[in-house]
């Protein structure tokens, strides 16, 4: 099965459905991941801390 999906890792085309879910998995919930373990960090800090996400299209998952 294919789909077409929009996520700037796989560029609007038609991919296998197990890639889309791969790099969902990855940029998505990856991210949200790693985000929820640092706030905890975070939070005491006495500055404005922030967390960063830097993705590229060199990441691509086809």
């Amino acid at each position: 099965d294919y789909t077409q999906v929009n996520p700037p890792c796989l560029n609007g085309i038609l991919v296998k459905q197990e890639s889309a879910k791969d790099c969902i998995e990855t940029n998505f919930y990856g991210t949200n991941r790693v985000t929820k373990a640092l706030l905890p960090l975070l939070r005491p800090s006495s500055y404005k801390p922030g967390i960063v996400n830097v993705s590229s299209v060199y990441g691509l998952l086809l």
